[in-house]
């Protein structure tokens, strides 16, 4: 079977359900999303009409698989060497992430790749956790004061050794390692879904951003307020949506122990070391996540409140 085809005409079989009022709840979101649309989509009218359809979307059976799925892959996790600390939060705000994903409408949305699903990666909660965790040093502003916490022994065990940012080139001497992996393992949070029932975690409502300058950007025209606006819609995900968050760290207590590159002042320096204590860090690094996430949120738009989550409630494994 031409598989091209095939998605066309299922495409064509939507479209035509849809003329008709008899709308599909079921198909893959990521899909739908990103492969499945009309060729006109860049008017308003049928970005309206992709973000309704997206909306109407309920992927609980998914949902509700990729949650036991991920609570079975923890309970072995916590019976087999490592510490392991689970817990859930619920959006108070619509959620904004992947924006910057291209798609037909002109902004994107993060979404598992085998589910279609809403997630947060894990690699984006290590980085929003570790914005925390300088913030609360009072170091995220300072960038030889930053460079510093950020070559401590406590920040390279729990977040691993980093390579500088351009403001922090040139403060200090330098690990011989040039690569260190946190001892933290930052899941993917995934979503929390109904025992039974449908779920729309899709909002066809979106949120949207209203540029005033367009002529100004790209025909270098004169700014003035007298310039047509350009509404663009992005998809979001429902405020109350639950997330599973989630953070795993081996058992084992080590000694870190590195050497810094010998210079002119210090020509042989000497090892340092932390004793690094994996109860005590998977503690503090589920404390500094959760607030993280109701303090800075998640996703885009936070500085207007999107992303943001309410107190967490501990997940039992």
């Amino acid at each position: 079977m031409n598989l091209h085809k095939s998605a066309l005409d299922l495409w064509n079989i939507i479209r035509d359900d849809e003329d008709n009022r008899r709308y599909h709840k079921d198909l893959h979101p990521g899909l739908l999303f990103y492969s499945f649309f009309d060729g006109d989509i860049k008017d308003s009218e049928s970005k309206k009409k992709h973000l309704e359809r997206m909306s109407r979307q309920s992927p609980a059976s998914s949902a509700r698989y990729l949650f036991e799925q991920r609570k079975k892959e923890l309970q072995m996790l916590n019976s087999s060497g490592y510490i392991v600390r689970a817990w859930t939060q619920k959006l108070q705000r619509p959620l904004a992430s992947g924006l910057g994903i291209e798609s037909a409408l002109e902004n994107g949305i993060t979404l598992d790749h085998t589910y279609g699903l809403p997630v947060l990666m894990g690699s984006a909660l290590k980085g929003i956790c570790q914005d925390q965790y300088l913030e609360d040093k009072g170091v995220i502003f300072q960038p030889e004061e930053r460079w510093k916490v950020k070559n401590s022994l406590e920040f390279i065990a729990v977040f691993g050794l980093q390579t500088p940012l351009s403001d922090e080139r040139g403060f200090g001497t330098e690990w011989q390692e040039k690569a260190i992996r946190g001892r933290v393992i930052f899941f993917d949070a995934v979503p929390v879904p109904p025992r039974q029932g449908e779920w729309l975690p899709f909002d066809g409502k979106a949120g949207f951003m209203n540029p005033h300058y367009g002529d100004y950007y790209q025909n270098a025209d004169p700014p003035g307020d007298y310039l047509k606006t350009n509404p663009i819609g992005f998809p979001t995900i429902k405020e109350g949506t639950v997330f599973l968050f989630s953070v795993a760290i081996r058992t084992i207590p080590e000694e870190i122990v590195l050497k810094r590159i010998p210079s002119a002042e210090v020509p042989k320096p000497p090892p340092e070391s932390y004793s690094f204590d994996p109860e005590k860090s998977a503690g503090e690094t589920r404390v500094l996540l959760q607030s993280a996430m109701q303090e800075r949120g998640a996703g885009a738009k936070t500085r207007v409140d999107y992303g943001s989550f309410g107190k967490p409630d501990d997940f039992p494994l």
